[in-house]
């Protein structure tokens, strides 16, 4: 009678049917990662003594039916069904239909149960074994505990993210990126078993960045679900650049004057054009800064900036210049519309350690060829600053 209602389930159920192979490692309860579907499930008992782990998730009252009977098995069965701990038997049987096994229950609670597969004896070969009818596999759960924490600042820009798998999570994808741009750098990787870590290696971040991170978790058999999204921040990298604009210094106050605040453009002259929604307080003018690995090399970065009148250049909330820099010493080039540009004399270091100081108004502090201060212009005693000089025409005096 068994025989003829599993027969009647699998044909009631035959839409969600699926077929899967078991995998080693699965010697044991604990290393298993196989999930017994509904249908037929297969694999092979050998060397003599071998032991094949499934699990199955199954909720309180579910009866449970999984057996060896049909001809694709092709040697002597032991079936046994442990509860959710994994070493509590429930049920066993050997040669319920000729030399084959049929096990059965009802379960008491909800959760991951296990069965085994085994050979009489000695026996070994090939089986086929039927799951519970009607059953399907259920999503996979939620991979949880990053690190960086979700919100975590100071990450450094090379380093790696791990998490924790959740339960029936047979692959995965893995999105990372800025806020709003992630983008995917894992496609279909082999997922762990339920609390196993997973890791990811990045490299070359940018700094002072907040990044997004997020898997895509799925069950093997089309199943997926979107992962949390996590965040974190990237070190700050923090250098303080000063210098002064000779057309705009007073000498009296030791700083530069603000008689064209309020005729400053919102959107920079230079080829950034970087905009801003207000001017801050105590701004001079725009200035373009650039950063360099040799004195002679190309601009590995480049943005404008804002020039206070304390002689500070920071971006329109008032910070240095850092953001979206990798750590690493560069030479420090300024430029300005109506001045000659300088460059630091040596390069700059720009670490997560702590905010550096590039004061190039001190004597020597700039790049020359030879000629002491030939780029610069002597303010006051001690101070230089960059030398007046209408290079380009962006509109504004």
């Amino acid at each position: 009678m068994k025989q003829y209602l599993l027969i009647i389930f699998i044909i009631s159920f035959a839409g969600l049917t699926f077929s899967i192979a078991e995998t080693e490692p699965n010697d044991t309860w604990d290393a298993t990662g196989v999930q017994l579907v509904t249908g037929m499930n297969c694999g092979d008992i050998t060397p003599a003594y071998d032991l094949d782990y499934w699990k199955f998730q199954s909720t309180v009252g579910d009866q449970i039916e999984i057996h060896t009977c049909d001809a694709g098995t092709d040697f002597d069965t032991q079936l046994w069904i442990y509860d959710t701990d994994g070493t509590t038997m429930i049920a066993y049987n050997d040669d319920d239909c000729g030399l084959q096994s049929r096990v059965t229950m009802t379960t008491s609670s909800d959760g991951t149960y296990y069965f085994c597969v085994g050979g009489w004896g000695m026996s070994t070969g090939h089986y086929e074994v039927w799951g519970p009818p009607g059953w399907i596999p259920p999503p996979p759960g939620q991979a949880n505990t990053p690190n960086p924490a979700n919100g975590c600042n100071d990450v450094p820009v090379n380093g790696t993210l791990t998490w924790s798998f959740g339960w029936n999570t047979a692959t995965y994808n893995l999105l990372i990126g800025t806020q709003g741009n992630m983008l995917e750098v894992v496609s279909g990787a082999t997922a762990g078993a339920d609390g196993t870590q997973g890791s990811y290696t990045y490299t070359n971040l940018m700094n002072s960045t907040t990044y997004e991170w997020q898997l895509i978790l799925d069950n093997g058999f089309g199943f997926i679900i979107d992962g949390c999204v996590w965040s974190f921040t990237t070190s700050v990298i923090s250098c303080q650049i000063k210098i002064y604009l000779k057309g705009a210094y007073n000498q009296a106050n030791h700083n530069m004057v603000l008689d064209i605040n309020g005729a400053i453009p919102l959107i920079s002259p230079y080829s950034d054009a970087l905009t801003i929604l207000s001017m801050p307080a105590n701004i001079v003018d725009w200035v373009y800064v650039q950063l360099r690995s040799t004195p002679t090399g190309a601009s590995i970065f480049e943005q404008s900036y804002l020039l206070q009148d304390d002689g500070f250049v920071v971006d329109e909330t008032g910070n240095p210049i850092g953001s979206n820099i990798l750590a690493g010493d560069y030479y420090v080039v300024v430029t300005h519309r109506n001045h000659l540009g300088i460059m630091s004399a040596d390069a700059q270091p720009f670490t997560a350690s702590g905010t550096t100081l590039s004061n190039l108004t001190l004597d020597s502090s700039t790049y020359d060829s030879g000629i002491a201060n030939e780029g610069v212009k002597l303010l006051e005693t001690g101070i230089y600053g960059m030398i007046a000089g209408e290079t380009t025409n962006p509109g504004y005096t």
